[in-house]
């Protein structure tokens, strides 16, 4: 609705700037990695977790993939 109103606003040439600009700003949080991390002892022991692939799967650290949103 915000979004909305502001885009409005902009008017024409402005317009297409601002959702340049959101659309870049949104692919670059969007193409971050995630941050986790894997514990050496679990590695070691050989308690990690793989998926099919053979992957290891690391414990979150939180970052916009991870929170409830």
């Amino acid at each position: 609705m915000l979004l909305g109103r502001v885009a409005e606003s902009l008017g024409g040439v402005k317009n297409s700037y601002f959702v340049y600009g959101s659309s870049e700003r949104m692919f670059k949080l969007c193409a971050a990695q995630a941050d986790y991390a894997i514990d050496a002892a679990d590695r070691k022991s050989g308690k990690l977790e793989l998926t099919a692939d053979g992957e290891e799967i690391g414990v979150s650290k939180g970052g916009p993939w991870h929170e409830g949103a």
